[in-house]
């Protein structure tokens, strides 16, 4: 299973790469099964650190673009400044940036081991991506539709 891969090439480095293991783990499940995550989501992380029994937490999730401002949305909306409105779900300012890809670089820099750069703990998925890898009957059926 190409999980295991993963998995097994980051065990060479020990117990405290888990959050690097993480990362890789939900990279190759983007490329092996992307009906069941995606790159072009949300991501968030709990991290336990076992030294100093304190818990963080990260939020991957989408933000709005880097141009979008509340007045903004307010004058597009036409929504008076203090006044209390909704944003359509088919507005374009009901669409997010995806977080997963920030949130995974954002996990690795924070919680990270150190020991392995984005690179080597992305590199399994891409080579996921870039080689192929097996998949089950089933899988071939939904993805042949």
């Amino acid at each position: 299973m190409p999980q295991y891969d993963v998995i097994h090439h980051h065990a060479q480095f020990g117990t405290d790469e888990e959050q690097d293991a993480a990362v890789a783990v939900a990279a190759a499940i983007n490329v092996t099964e992307p009906g069941s995550t995606g790159i072009g989501g949300d991501m968030f992380c709990l991290y336990y650190d076992a030294k100093t029994k304190k818990v963080s937490a990260l939020n991957g999730s989408g933000r709005s673009g880097g141009e979008v401002t509340l007045e903004k949305i307010r004058n597009d909306l036409n929504i008076p400044d203090g006044q209390q409105g909704q944003i359509p779900m088919m507005s374009v300012h009901a669409a997010t940036v995806p977080g997963a890809a920030a949130g995974w670089v954002d996990t690795v820099g924070r919680f990270g081991s150190g020991k392995v750069t984005l690179e080597d703990v992305l590199a399994p998925a891409i080579d996921l991506a870039a080689n192929g890898f097996p998949v089950s009957e089933l899988s071939a059926t939904f993805v042949s539709f």
